[in-house]
């Protein structure tokens, strides 16, 4: 794939996330977002964050190299481990908030627009063979 091609690929990847974070949290009424400010909590996510950063450093060192498929499995998985987290983190922490409702609908759609948009759009880039 050429440069442009990724530049064109993140482009997609950055308005398609934006405009389905808006839309999920307009259509909840979530005006404004919440930080999570108990000490013990942020403890916590910052474990959990740690532990998934390394985790992902140790499963990248198996996945790289491999089929396309291995690296979709990958990506699909990192994203659900991470948003899930936060998912549980909000629903744990934040009292009285949809906000991890917000979380677990954006978790979904990035998965099924990763399936559905990036994934063949990264086949289609590979297989016109734009180098």
């Amino acid at each position: 794939m050429a440069f442009q091609d990724y530049i064109i690929v993140i482009a997609v990847i950055s308005i398609l996330t934006f405009t389905s974070d808006l839309i999920i949290k307009k259509s909840l009424g979530i005006t404004k977002t919440e930080k999570i400010t108990d000490p013990s909590a942020k403890k916590v996510d910052r474990w959990g964050r740690f532990i998934i950063v390394c985790f992902t450093v140790f499963m990248f060192l198996f996945v790289i190299g491999k089929d396309l498929i291995y690296l979709k499995g990958f990506c699909i998985g990192m994203i659900v481990l991470s948003l899930g987290f936060q998912a549980f983190l909000e629903w744990k922490y934040l009292n009285n908030s949809k906000q991890f409702i917000a979380t677990l609908l954006f978790l979904i759609a990035t998965v099924a627009v990763m399936a559905t948009v990036l994934f063949p759009l990264v086949e289609w880039l590979e297989r016109s063979g734009t180098s």
